[in-house]
């Protein structure tokens, strides 16, 4: 099966972000590395769509049906539907997940 991937403007803001962070801490040369790997793990989860793992902070939250894969220093979190891949979220794996996925949630329901 086909699925498709699409990026949602919730994951373009935290790519932004982390451009803007690795740039000003780093490099633009780590950003290019960086980018190339999450690039990388994007065409594997539309690839393989099920070998990202259901992360504890969804559990808890019991909205298993996000998914997440690990790229390095983030975590690209991730929902299936029919033949769709919906990235809702991609951020550094050292950010408090729950906090975030709670800010997120809230956004939605507003």
């Amino acid at each position: 099966m086909h699925y498709s991937l699409i990026v949602l403007e919730s994951a373009e803001t935290d790519l932004k972000e982390i451009k803007h962070y690795v740039n000003q801490r780093f490099s633009a040369g780590i950003w290019k590395k960086t980018s190339n790997q999450l690039k990388t793990a994007l065409k594997q989860i539309q690839r393989f769509p099920y070998s990202g793992s259901i992360p504890i902070e969804v559990i808890e939250l019991q909205l298993n049906q996000y998914q997440q894969i690990i790229c390095d220093m983030n975590r690209i979190i991730y929902e299936i539907d029919d033949n769709k891949i919906l990235i809702h979220m991609i951020v550094d794996v050292r950010r408090d997940m729950k906090s975030l996925l709670m800010k997120r949630l809230m956004k939605k329901i507003d």
